[in-house]
């Protein structure tokens, strides 16, 4: 291969080695890229998930179902985040738990239902649910009761209305258990008036039965469905920490991988352009060191028989059988010389010399001018 030829396959060598670093480098871009675009989708997962968790305390604290609404709507922009994380992390997915928190969410949102439909059961105001059942019954039995003018009577409906009161300010079932053992003595005391009594059960039956509801929703925030809605929500929190912590990882291996990569690729490329370079180096040396030695030698000895041993199909092997044809040429002269110098020694005169002369030169003597 001629030298150019191996200086441009070099070169083109290298063009291609710097176009797959290249490479390399865009597509190492495009991972972390990918990686980091999903990190930021976390953020958002995050904002959404205190969004939800300010949607329920609203809910607990106004009772308005707006408040529940619009936690839905977060719950289902939380899902469909989470999708899109999903589709970028399709190669990492089965090391990442998203369906775990995915599951989660929904036994969440579950038992968020739960909740919000015992407290619309409940009642919203005051003219709705129990609450509005319990007033109903309130009154017709303070209706019943005054209609009998007795004092002790009206002593103990006035004691039932505290007990109810207290247990709704304070939320603590002991008022339940008072608001029961005041009934039995306001009982004993109302005898057989059947409506008055009947008035009193009622009311009686709607006070527990929202006692019942209130605690099964929590009379506070560590017990009953409230309870169980926020262990459900420290799970939700534990698993997104989790994932958040297993995508910081993944990016950090990502960047290790990626350096690791570019590295070898670096490496790779630069042993295989040197070793390129080294082999046509190589045999540039050694057909120049060659052909410096012949050369050399021919100058200090005077050694025209020597030759330029040079193999391959280059611009110095080209060279080389030029210049072994040019020593075949001087040494052919050289040759003819000593011949004419041998044969002018043998002339006995000067026109036998200059015969000599002609014959050697190949002019035939009867055409000189000089006979």
């Amino acid at each position: 291969m001629l030298i150019r030829h191996q200086l441009n396959s070099l070169s083109a060598v290298f063009v291609g080695a710097l176009l797959l670093l290249l490479a390399g480098a865009w597509w190492s871009w495009q991972r972390l890229d990918h990686l980091q675009t999903a990190q930021e989708l976390t953020l958002t997962l995050n904002n959404r998930l205190l969004r939800i968790h300010l949607n329920e305390t609203n809910f607990l604290m106004r009772l308005d179902e707006r408040q529940a609404t619009q936690l839905h709507q977060e719950a289902l922009l939380f899902k469909q985040d989470l999708e899109t994380l999903h589709s970028r992390l399709d190669a990492e997915a089965s090391t990442i738990r998203l369906d775990a928190l995915q599951t989660s969410l929904d036994n969440y949102l579950r038992l968020f239902d739960s909740l919000v439909a015992d407290a619309r059961a409940i009642g919203f105001d005051p003219e709705s649910g129990l609450y509005g059942s319990l007033r109903k019954a309130v009154h017709q039995a303070e209706n019943a009761v005054k209609a009998l003018q007795r004092d002790d009577l009206l002593v103990g409906i006035l004691q039932l209305r505290r007990d109810e009161k207290d247990f709704m300010l304070r939320s603590d079932p002991k008022y339940v258990e008072k608001f029961t053992a005041d009934f039995v003595n306001l009982s004993q005391k109302v005898g057989d008036d059947s409506q008055v009594r009947a008035a009193l059960t009622s009311y009686q039956e709607d006070f527990l039965a929202l006692a019942k509801a209130q605690t099964q929703v929590g009379l506070k925030a560590d017990q009953g469905l409230k309870a169980e809605l926020n262990e459900k929500m420290r799970v939700i929190d534990g698993e997104f920490d989790s994932l958040q912590g297993q995508l910081t990882d993944l990016l950090l291996v990502a960047e290790r991988r990626i350096a690791w990569t570019l590295l070898s690729i670096s490496v790779v490329i630069a042993a295989l352009v040197a070793l390129l370079t080294m082999l046509i180096t190589r045999r540039l040396n050694r057909d120049l060191g060659h052909t410096t030695e012949v050369i050399q030698n021919i100058s200090e000895h005077y050694d025209l028989t020597l030759k330029l041993d040079l193999k391959g199909r280059n611009e110095l092997t080209r060279m080389g059988a030029h210049f072994n044809a040019m020593l075949e040429h001087i040494r052919h002269l050289i040759l003819q010389s000593k011949e004419a110098v041998d044969y002018l020694s043998q002339a006995t005169s000067p026109g036998q010399s200059h015969q000599a002369l002609l014959t050697l030169a190949g002019t035939d003597v009867s055409a000189s001018p000089f006979l």
